[in-house]
C-alpha cells in the first residue's frame, strides 16, 4: 500500500506539469456586442409572438368545432370497420390472389405486349386524326 502512495506522489507532479497552460481569455469586443444588442432590439416585441399564438389557437378552435369532430368520428369509425379482423382477412386474401396472378412470366408477357402495342396505338391515332381532319375540313 505504501508503494502506491509513493508512486502517486511521484506521478502527480509530472501530470500536473505536463498539462498545457490554459488559453488566455479573449478580450471582449464591445463594438460587436453593441451590434448584437442592436439586432436584438430590432426583433418584434413579445406581443407579436402572442398574437401569432392566438391566431394559431384560432385554427385549433376551428378543428374542435362540432362539425369537424363529427367528421373525424366518421373517419375513425370507418377506419375501424375497415381494419377489423374480417377486413384484414379480405385484404390479405386480395393481396395473395394478386400475387398469385402476377407471376414473373405474366409481367414479362405484358411488358412485351405493351411494347408491341405502342406503334399500333400511334398508327390508330394517326388514322383517327386524318379521319377527323377529312370530316371537319
Amino acid at each position: 500500500m505504501q508503494v502506491f502512495k509513493y508512486i502517486f506522489m511521484f506521478i502527480l507532479p509530472i501530470v500536473a506539469l505536463s498539462m498545457p497552460a490554459p488559453e488566455p481569455e479573449a478580450k471582449l469586443d464591445l463594438a460587436a456586442f453593441g451590434k448584437l444588442l442592436t439586432a436584438r432590439q430590432d426583433q418584434p416585441p413579445l406581443g407579436g409572438l402572442l398574437g401569432d399564438l392566438l391566431g394559431s389557437l384560432g385554427s385549433v378552435k376551428e378543428l374542435l368545432a362540432p362539425e369537424t369532430l363529427d367528421a373525424i368520428k366518421v373517419v375513425v369509425t370507418n377506419a375501424a370497420k375497415l381494419l377489423d379482423d374480417d377486413g384484414t382477412k379480405r385484404a390479405k386474401a386480395l393481396i395473395t390472389n394478386a400475387s398469385e396472378l402476377l407471376t414473373a412470366d405474366l409481367v414479362k408477357q405484358l411488358n412485351g405486349l405493351l411494347k408491341e402495342l405502342g406503334p399500333v396505338i400511334s398508327a390508330v391515332v394517326k388514322v383517327i386524326s386524318m379521319l377527323l381532319q377529312s370530316l371537319l375540313g
